[in-house]
């Protein structure tokens, strides 16, 4: 039967707080009826919520993606988040995830559980929060060096939207397909419905966009 209890958070606490510092994260850690460890994440310099939104926009089987919009809490799916931030580009935040999940579990923790036989063996179960419904995610916000980093001026055509730490292209009309290669080289993705192709800023893209602008 899954069990932790409060000596074993805290053995298990300095671990699990040495992750969230290395990300600047701020949380708080907690027992749910007796049997499953939790991590709540207030706030982060890493954006989780944007991370969570672009995997929604992503995923494949949501059909209506201009229907989407960005949550200021969720609670994440420790099976799959890393994996798929990751993929989007987002290694940052998927390595954030994968050190928390392994300083949540110890050295005693193990799952020996068989979903196909609904068969349940573990040490203790994980949630890992993002926000609250009452007390929304903050994301940490430190200063950009993109512009100064790759000291160019900012073609027409080109948004930073500094929102959301991001680059947005329009093109007059649909780029050849040469183009579109190098954008998705560099992890930018299409917008149907404001028509633009986003992505991340960081210097590598700037330095593209204003090559491809120029």
């Amino acid at each position: 039967m899954a069990y932790i209890g409060q000596e074993e958070k805290k053995q298990l606490a300095p671990a699990i707080k040495k992750v969230l510092a290395k990300y600047n994260t701020k949380g708080t850690i907690a027992i749910k009826h007796h049997s499953t460890l939790v991590v709540n994440i207030s706030a982060s310099e890493i954006d989780l919520c944007e991370v969570y939104y672009q995997m929604k926009l992503n995923d494949r089987y949501h059909t209506q993606r201009e229907n989407i919009e960005k949550v200021d809490h969720f609670d994440l799916n420790r099976y799959y988040f890393a994996d798929k931030a990751k993929k989007l580009g987002f290694k940052k935040a998927g390595n954030f995830i994968d050190e928390l999940v392994t300083a949540m579990k110890g050295s005693r923790w193990f799952d020996d559980s068989n979903a196909m036989t609904d068969y349940f063996h573990t040490a203790y179960y994980l949630d890992i929060n993002v926000g609250k419904y009452n007390k929304p995610f903050k994301h940490i916000k430190k200063a950009s060096k993109t512009n100064s980093d790759v000291n160019i001026d900012i073609k027409p055509g080109i948004t930073l939207n500094e929102k959301l730490n991001g680059i947005e292209l329009k093109f007059n009309s649909k780029p050849s397909e040469e183009i579109r290669t190098k954008l998705k080289e560099l992890q930018f993705r299409w917008h149907s419905k404001k028509a633009i192709w986003y992505a991340k800023q960081s210097p590598e893209r700037i330095e593209l966009a204003n090559q491809l602008f120029n």
